[in-house]
């Protein structure tokens, strides 16, 4: 949706397609199925110029297009390998249409030498049909911030082996001002993984030694800055936490896991970020068991933030759907506030109150959960919310909340690698 919705707006003539009408049809009418900040005025601008376009036919689209995006999903299936057959059953559709000298660049995230085979089974309808040219271009967008990330892209990855496909894929992005790496489709879905992998493996070395931090009640804040500020190791994804979620750092960890092991190498580092995230909310759940006045069962907890970032309403694996999953064993009542998801799948709906607003999740509350790093729960007036609270006692899952001020207010605040000895005033 940002991908096509920007180019747009960039004046290129794209069409979707998709193979659900409803939907379709919504996005026709500008009713986009997620949030996602910027990107409703960027349909609706490309939907009014007429350079975008939402349609339900396959063989129209490509009749009238000179490249083709394929850009479908690529979750996990039950065995933990990812699952390419809504990819696959675009190229058989694909294939049954007239595709000569078309170029096909491949969007979604694929295992290694996925590209590749895509471009052998062409290959082989090349005498009957004519050349089809195949290319590999991978998404670097973020959730919550996708337009931007669009716009002002770190680098832009081309994987090819045909001249035609590259000069293709530069005129596309015609006017970009980053690094622009031309390189084999093989090394190009290597870059998507190997990217997301270390930045799990950031976010995971961050809590590792927030965990640490807590046994030695050492604040981790400093020295994660003081760590982070040499040049070689950089700031970004060093914040401590609940774990990392969503549709892309858990799922492509895992698929580079698996091409690990079906190349018979043993992945210990990989497989050690993996186990390390699974386990953080864990941590913080300790955390509420040990401080939360007694008695424990059948007392209410607020919960703020579902999503697994802010400025998105995607829950995928989200962290804060662990924690849910603790507290209902643990017999708490939670009642959960987030600013953008409204609706839980239905096996959560026996285990969590879905709260209208703030107020309301924190009334009569022996604890509040902060599993989300919105910005409003940090500017929130905690020194007069606290009195809606049985207990003033907070646990931030994310560090958005500074011990200091929160012991100012007489807020009991547990952090995540924060020190104990200025989370409470007269404590």
């Amino acid at each position: 949706m940002t991908t096509a919705a920007a180019l747009a707006s960039m004046g290129h003539q794209v069409t979707c397609i998709d193979k659900d009408r409803y939907r379709i049809d919504t996005l026709n009418k500008c009713d986009l199925p997620f949030y996602e900040p910027g990107l409703e005025s960027l349909v609706r601008t490309g939907l009014n110029t007429g350079r975008l376009q939402f349609y339900y036919s396959l063989e129209a689209a490509v009749k009238q297009s000179e490249l083709i995006m394929i850009c479908v999903g690529t979750p996990l299936n039950v065995r933990g390998e990812v699952d390419l057959s809504a990819l696959f059953l675009v190229i058989k559709e694909l294939r049954e249409l007239d595709l000569k000298d078309k170029i096909i660049v491949i969007k979604s995230t694929v295992p290694v030498g996925t590209t590749a085979k895509i471009a052998e089974i062409f290959a082989a309808d090349h005498r009957e049909k004519g050349p089809v040219f195949i290319g590999n271009n991978p998404e670097f967008l973020r959730e919550g911030s996708a337009v931007t990330d669009f716009f002002q892209p770190d680098r832009i990855v081309i994987g090819c082996r045909e001249k035609r496909v590259e000069e293709a894929l530069k005129q596309l992005y015609a006017g970009f001002d980053c690094p622009l790496i031309v390189t084999d489709p093989t090394s190009a879905e290597m870059i998507k993984y190997a990217a997301n992998s270390f930045l799990a493996l950031r976010i995971s070395f961050a809590n590792e030694l927030a965990n640490l931090c807590d046994l030695l009640d050492i604040d981790v804040k400093p020295v994660l800055r003081g760590m982070g500020l040499d040049k070689r190791i950089g700031l970004n994804y060093l914040q401590p936490g609940i774990g990392f979620g969503g549709s892309c750092l858990p799922k492509d960890l895992t698929g580079l896991i698996g091409i690990c092991r079906r190349h018979n190498y043993p992945a210990e580092l990989l497989t050690a970020v993996q186990s390390v995230n699974e386990n953080q909310p864990e941590f913080l759940v300790n955390k509420v068991k040990r401080e939360i006045r007694k008695p424990l069962e059948g007392s209410k907890l607020a919960l703020l933030g579902l999503a697994f970032k802010p400025n998105t309403d995607d829950i995928r694996s989200a962290p804060a759907l662990k924690l849910i999953e603790y507290f209902s064993v643990l017999n708490l009542k939670v009642w959960a506030y987030d600013p953008a998801v409204k609706v839980l799948p239905e096996e959560y709906l026996e285990k969590v109150v879905m709260s209208e607003n703030i107020p309301a999740a924190l009334e009569g509350a022996k604890a509040a959960v902060i599993a989300t790093d919105w910005p409003e729960f940090k500017n929130l007036p905690w020194n007069k919310l606290k009195n809606l609270m049985a207990d003033p006692l907070i646990v931030d899952g994310r560090n958005i909340l500074e011990p200091e001020v929160m012991g100012e207010y007489g807020i009991k605040y547990l952090g995540m690698g924060r020190k104990n000895g200025v989370r409470f005033c007269g404590h």
